[in-house]
């Protein structure tokens, strides 16, 4: 039993606070207009962000687990900051994150507490996400280098681009010609 005599104040602090439940304050940003995403271990990563009115082309944000729908600002990743390219897509697969610009591709390896830069691949980006693709046993996708792969471990160019090459000197064609 206890007793509280008069002038004896009693403060109660909250077990659970804001921060200690979002691991972030009341005051952080938290919402996010994106152009490339993908789910990687009960997280979502977002790319290419606008957020409190700024453009960041070549920032990811990544969520909490299980809140895919809250990007605080403090929870942002810079891979490669002022390189003058954009993100184009964000693609996983096992606990790697492709990360796609129009001139390179960077695998981060997303399995542990904290994110870091796996590889850096050169002339392998992509202009459009519609050029990539997933599959069973991987990720594709073709540019005019070549067709690429991502294994899950590494990255391989399976197309010398000469034969991606097609020239035309003039002349119209319609779907289904043949040009000898």
């Amino acid at each position: 039993i206890a007793t509280i005599t008069s002038g004896t104040t009693l403060k109660i602090k909250p077990i659970d606070t804001y921060l200690s439940e979002n691991l972030f304050t009341e005051q952080t940003v938290i919402d996010a207009q994106y152009k490339a995403v993908t789910v990687v271990g009960r997280r979502a990563y977002i790319g290419n962000i606008k957020q409190n009115g700024r453009t960041y082309p070549d920032r990811m944000i990544r969520t909490a687990i299980n809140k895919f729908d809250t990007f605080p600002e403090t929870n942002f990743i810079d891979v490669a900051v002022g390189d003058g390219d954009e993100i184009i897509a964000l693609h996983s697969f096992g606990d790697r994150l492709l990360q796609f610009k129009k001139k390179k591709v960077f695998v981060i390896n997303v399995g542990g507490e904290s994110e870091f830069l796996e590889a850096e691949y050169s002339n392998a980006g992509c202009r459009h996400r519609a050029s990539i693709v997933r599959t069973h046993n991987g990720i594709a996708w073709i540019n005019s280098y070549g067709l690429w792969f991502f294994d899950g471990q590494n990255v391989s160019s399976y197309i010398i681009p000469k034969l991606l090459e097609i020239s035309m000197t003039s002349g119209t064609f319609q779907p289904g010609e043949t040009v000898i």
